[in-house]
């Protein structure tokens, strides 16, 4: 919900927006507002099929549930694939104008922002080993682009063990009982 607060004893409700999924994070860039969500697929259709695009709804509760289309969906190679995850961007000062979404299978659990790029986090704990996966977005007010992806050893505390200077990305993981390591 994105509320006017110009009088703030009276709040005016400019624009409501749901997408389906447990948020992640949100962050304000300028005029626009950045949410991740991640959808898990433990729901289970009438027919026994497994329902697992989000659903969404751009313009308050009167406006119609939309599913996002798989057509849509970018596709990643990650471990967690019964997951998805979307990007949702809204300009502030444009609350009439459409919601953009971008969603890709595979989960996050941290962010990184920044003014051009997001990153998205994941620990990844396979048998004997932890793993990192980060996505990179670039980002262009309403528009979102895939950057790249890439996957490290170690895994991350939270958002505070990333940081980008001067174009190049850092970020520091723990191998359990091995050590730090910084890339």
């Amino acid at each position: 919900l994105l509320y006017d607060l110009t009088v703030i004893s009276q709040p005016e409700l400019v624009k409501a927006f749901e997408i389906e999924g447990n948020q992640v994070s949100t962050r304000k860039n300028g005029n626009y507002l950045y949410t991740v969500t991640n959808k898990y697929s433990y729901n289970y259709a009438a027919d026994g099929s497994m329902e697992i695009m989000p659903t969404y709804r751009d313009g308050g509760l009167t406006s119609a549930l939309k599913t996002v289309g798989l057509n849509q969906v970018l596709s990643m190679p990650v471990y967690n694939q019964s997951v998805v995850s979307s990007i949702t961007v809204i300009d502030i000062t444009k609350p009439e104008q459409a919601a953009t979404i971008e969603t890709f299978n595979g989960s996050t659990a941290n962010i990184f922002m920044n003014d051009k790029s997001l990153y998205l986090v994941e620990n990844i704990y396979e048998q004997d080993k932890s793993q990192t996966n980060i996505i990179r977005f670039s980002l262009q007010g309403m528009q979102i682009g895939y950057g790249a992806s890439n996957k490290i050893p170690g895994t991350i505390n939270n958002q505070f063990s990333m940081n980008e200077h001067k174009d190049n990305f850092t970020i520091a993981t723990n191998i359990w009982q091995q050590g730090n390591n910084v890339y």
